[in-house]
């Protein structure tokens, strides 16, 4: 368990004649010099055991700060922060083994970075709803936790921290004492090869069931589901190495549950539209997959399982269309374009864009290309929005847009 220990008097002589060193040097070096962030700096103390969190305790902040982390080598992600983090967590008593969840609740673009019990690094950026952050790091480890509360441009604001914690074998959140998912036991069996699935295939489900998985500490995620898997999946001949997608459509508040060929298993909760769950997982691997359809809360509902791949070497690669409204009939499809990166053209949106959007532009403003790189993105083809985000990112400035006719995101280089 890493601990912060106070430093011994040669080492603060050291560090006297050191910070002297550096400020004679800093005489002659760049204004835009800048202290990395440093998890030995103090932050706002909060100390709670993981039972304290199973509560969530929220804390206003200034997110932001004058330390770019694009120039902090050996710290990841991207944004602005402050050189000391904005809390320390004195993270206690976790017998029960739950998962411990750092998340912003506010309307600016923020970004999370944390230096956990055993001193490794985490970041996330968008992870939450909007242009929130939120990670989850699972089974935590006791220990100092140092969070820095950031901005993805180099502006400050105001927002909110949440600290949460999830699931865990002694977990008494309530009822359902039934038996935990078993992949031993039997579902419905769907039987496809990866090119069987490359056309949608959709299976009308209850979701839902008697199990809350907040009391099984070994599976992860939150919500209720069945014992047994809805569907076991064949999964064969993926010689394309394409991706193997699961994702609910229906109206109510579904979750997802798989345990892979691998013997992995993974979660989702709101991935998809609206409430759905989705989950998409690369080059997946030949064999079985058990497929659980839950539900967040304990009342079940009707909705369907969709199951598809995407992308992979076999799938075409199409010029560059300018936009994608030519393409507003393939929602659901994931299309592979040649691009090459630009400044200039229109764009709307973060994240999810209007398909008039300039692809070459998009594909900038994601971080997938630079200007004038070329290279071959894969874009899922997605239903119009109500509304659309304007960001800063990259260098480029998207604009915000009320309802539109249809959307795409980028997914990434091949």
């Amino acid at each position: 368990m890493r601990r912060k220990s106070p430093r011994s008097p040669v080492i603060t002589l050291l560090s006297v004649f050191a910070a002297a060193v550096t400020v004679l040097i800093g005489l002659g070096a760049p204004a835009q010099a800048q202290s990395c962030p440093n998890w030995s700096l103090s932050g706002s103390s909060v100390s709670y055991g993981a039972e304290g969190l199973w509560t969530p305790r929220s804390f206003g902040v200034t997110a932001g700060g004058g330390t770019n982390l694009g120039n902090c080598g050996n710290i990841p992600g991207r944004g602005w922060v402050s050189a000391a983090p904005d809390f320390e967590l004195d993270f206690f008593e976790n017998n029960a083994r739950r998962d411990l969840e750092f998340r912003t609740q506010g309307s600016c673009d923020t970004v999370l970075l944390v230096n956990d019990a055993s001193g490794q690094w985490h970041f996330n950026d968008d992870g939450g709803s909007s242009l929130n952050a939120s990670m989850r790091l699972s089974n935590a480890p006791t220990g100092t936790y140092d969070i820095w509360v950031g901005t993805y441009g180099s502006s400050n604001c105001s927002t909110t921290l949440v600290m949460e914690t999830f699931g865990g074998g002694g977990s008494s959140g309530g009822g359902g004492a039934g038996v935990c998912p078993d992949w031993s036991l039997s579902g419905s069996s769907v039987r496809y090869g990866a090119e069987g699935l490359w056309t949608p295939r959709s299976f009308g489900v209850t979701a839902g069931g008697g199990t809350n998985l907040g009391n099984c500490g070994n599976i992860p995620g939150r919500g209720w589901v069945g014992a047994a898997p809805d569907f076991e999946l064949d999964f064969f001949e993926n010689n394309a190495r394409r991706d193997l997608e699961f994702r609910t459509q229906g109206s109510c508040d579904t979750v997802l549950l798989v345990n892979d060929a691998s013997g992995q298993w993974h979660f989702n909760d709101d991935g998809g539209s609206s409430l759905n769950a989705s989950m998409r997982l690369s080059n997946a691997a030949t064999g079985t997959y058990d497929i659980w359809v839950g539900t967040y809360g304990s009342s079940n509902c009707s909705t369907t399982l969709v199951m598809e791949t995407f992308g992979g070497g076999g799938a075409q690669v199409l010029p560059d269309p300018g936009n994608l409204t030519s393409y507003r009939q393939n929602v659901g499809q994931t299309l592979q374009f040649q691009v090459t990166g630009s400044t200039n053209g229109p764009i709307w949106g973060t994240g999810i864009y209007t398909d008039d959007t300039a692809l070459s532009v998009a594909a900038v403003h994601a971080g997938v290309l630079r200007p004038g790189q070329t290279g071959v993105i894969a874009v899922e083809v997605l239903p119009g929005q109500p509304s659309y985000t304007g960001t800063v990112r990259n260098g480029i400035s998207s604009n915000s847009y009320g309802s539109w006719q249809g959307s795409y995101r980028i997914l990434g280089q091949r």
